[in-house]
């Protein structure tokens, strides 16, 4: 239980850390797809919108509280370039955490492989004598 927990915890990390980079990588060009005049509103809506990044409700509420003119316009880039940029921010830190799980994988395999060693004479033949059950 306490390896599974800890794999656990790596794997959730480096999906973290992985999304975390991403978005902080890809934000900057997602912003320039944005009308000049909401960049700065919608730049700090996503900045101030937590770990959890945004949520569609969110959303409503943000656009709902635009300007008449402007709603528009940040409904299509909220449908459009940000719906991209959250599945494919979902896709790369999914990929990097099933890349480190295979990691994972592949080390148990070499471990048991390359040192776990028994020998043939260390195998017991006869059961132990507390393994007998009454019938």
């Amino acid at each position: 239980q306490v390896g599974g927990a800890i794999g656990l915890s790596v794997l959730a990390t480096v999906f973290a850390t992985s999304a975390k980079t991403y978005a902080t990588d890809h934000v900057p060009s997602l912003l320039g797809k944005v009308p000049a005049q909401l960049r700065q509103p919608i730049g700090k809506f996503i900045r101030d919108s937590g770990g959890n990044g945004v949520q569609p409700d969110d959303i409503k509420k943000f656009i709902g509280g635009l300007p008449a003119n402007e709603r528009g316009s940040a409904a299509e880039f909220f449908q459009g370039p940000y719906h991209s940029f959250a599945h494919d921010l979902q896709a790369h830190a999914s990929g990097r955490g099933f890349f480190a799980g295979a990691m994972f994988a592949v080390a148990a395999i070499l471990i048991a492989v390359f040192v776990i060693r028994i020998k043939k004479e260390e195998v017991p033949t006869e059961p132990p004598a507390e393994a007998a059950v009454s019938v």
